[in-house]
């Protein structure tokens, strides 16, 4: 019995151990599938992500150069193979384009997509999308927007191949294409151009400068300041300089991107923001927008140094001092202009340069006095009911105070005649401020100059008619 045993404990054994290989063997093998299937879907994405990348740089540098021939009528899209230094020709394939239509991105349906761009082509636009933004999507993912008579790379309608200056700021996360000017003279003489801008291809020597700083405005109003960083070229040029402002280029008869490259500006300064309010006896303080953010000035306010935009909201373009309304007076006030550094703004809205070695930096926002407003109380003496006085043609009731805008007014009291009693009221004199005011003839009217809070006091005079 104990041979039985031991050989039965022995087959069980054996049958596992079967059971264990069957199992196992197969899922290490599905394991190592996994692996390398995750590798494989690893190196998928990242030469996905280095392709899409490499036909940004390549549009970017001209292979292909695209340029949207805007029309009223009819449009057109430009495929240009300006830059010969890709060999071979890159493809680049469009599966759609889409068009700006009424705020909505909408497919042009009259082409065949996909489009396989391998040398210079056009295509022809419907008019519908002739004259409005439009989106070029790429096979690997990349979207290349145009507005009418625009280009991506160095493109140029005149001839073949150009030259094409541009500038960036850079950023950890993200490249802004600022406000920027350059002075050149590519053309001959020394002109100003705003950025980006394209020139016709062509070789020689030519001199250009761009401003130390310039800045990009995102749609929340903050600004951000860039400070020259150096100059990137693509394509075949000679600089006698990439880390200055002003350059010399020596062009090759190539097509040539020169990139003037911005770093954020962030220097931290404080700003003394003063508000001027004429004739008050106490500033009203007044909310701004600096940079997106709202602050109530005048106040010392903490900003980094370069461009700022300054937003005066509309209700504080004519705006009411009531800090003296206990005294009887409101005043109201209407923006005029802000200055800094003697430099005006006349609108509400402006954007103003802050130079980071700046002192006490100050921007001051003026107000002119558009009228103020006086608390006046309106009364009679001896005059019977349902009696008004009239100011410049407005109503005022006896027995009630009214904010009244000063200056010069024609009182215009009523009257009043019974015809059975023969008895009239007329109003004899006004009284105001301790001064008696008389009718002025021809005109039956009381010139009152009203300049300070106090009492309007009519008075009526009762006079008995005789029946006739």
């Amino acid at each position: 019995m104990a041979k039985k045993k031991g050989l039965t404990s022995t087959i069980a054994l054996l049958i596992l151990i079967i059971v264990l290989l069957v199992v196992i063997v197969p899922f290490l093998m599905y394991l190592q599938y996994l692996q390398q299937s995750s590798q494989v879907s690893s190196a998928v994405v990242n030469n996905y992500a280095v392709l899409k990348q490499l036909q940004q740089s390549a549009v970017v540098s001209g292979h292909p150069a695209i340029y949207f021939e805007g029309g009223t009528v009819k449009g057109s899209i430009f495929f240009e193979y300006t830059n010969g230094t890709f060999v071979p020709p890159v493809n680049l394939t469009v599966i759609s384009i889409l068009y700006l239509n009424n705020g909505v991105w909408t497919n042009i349906t009259s082409f065949k997509y996909p489009i396989v761009i391998n040398q210079t082509a056009a295509l022809s636009l419907p008019p519908y999308a002739s004259n409005v933004p439009i989106v070029i999507v790429t096979s690997l993912g990349n979207i290349f927007y145009l507005t009418p008579n625009s280009s991506l790379g160095p493109y140029s309608p005149a001839s073949k191949g150009g030259v094409e200056i541009a500038a960036q700021i850079y950023m950890k996360n993200n490249i802004y294409s600022p406000i920027a000017n350059i002075s050149t003279n590519i053309t001959g003489q020394f002109k100003n151009y705003s950025l980006p801008i394209m020139f016709p291809n062509q070789t020689g020597t030519f001199a250009a400068k761009v401003p130390q700083y310039v800045y990009y405005e995102l749609p929340n109003g903050t600004v951000i300041t860039g400070i020259f960083h150096n100059w990137y070229v693509i394509g075949k040029a000679i600089l006698n300089s990439s880390s200055s402002e002003g350059i010399k280029v020596t062009l090759e008869g190539s097509s040539v991107v020169l990139i003037a490259n911005y770093t954020e500006l962030i220097v931290p300064i404080t700003l003394n923001v003063q508000v001027i309010e004429p004739n008050a006896p106490s500033i009203a303080p007044i909310t701004i927008e600096i940079n997106g953010q709202s602050y109530q000035v005048p106040a010392n306010i903490r900003v980094d140094a370069g461009y700022i935009s300054v937003y005066i909201p509309q209700n504080y373009e004519l705006f009411n001092n009531t800090l003296s309304e206990s005294n009887g007076y409101i005043y109201e006030y209407k923006y005029q202009y802000s200055e800094y550094q003697n430099k005006i703004y006349n609108i509400p809205s402006y954007i103003l340069f802050i130079s980071p070695t700046a002192s006490n930096p100050t921007l001051y926002i003026y107000y002119t006095e558009y009228a103020y407003y006086v608390y006046i109380t309106i009364n009679c003496v001896n005059g019977p009911g349902g009696m008004v006085l009239h100011l410049n043609g407005t109503q005022y009731n006896y027995g009630k105070s009214y904010w009244i805008m000063a200056g010069y007014y024609e009182a215009n009291p009523t009257g009043s005649f019974n015809s059975y009693s023969g008895l009239a009221y007329n109003p004899s004199y006004i009284t105001y401020l301790n001064e008696k005011i008389s009718l002025e003839p021809p005109l039956l009217v009381f010139p009152i100059d009203i300049t300070e809070p106090g009492t309007i006091t009519v008075y009526y005079t009762e006079v008995q008619y005789q029946p006739l």
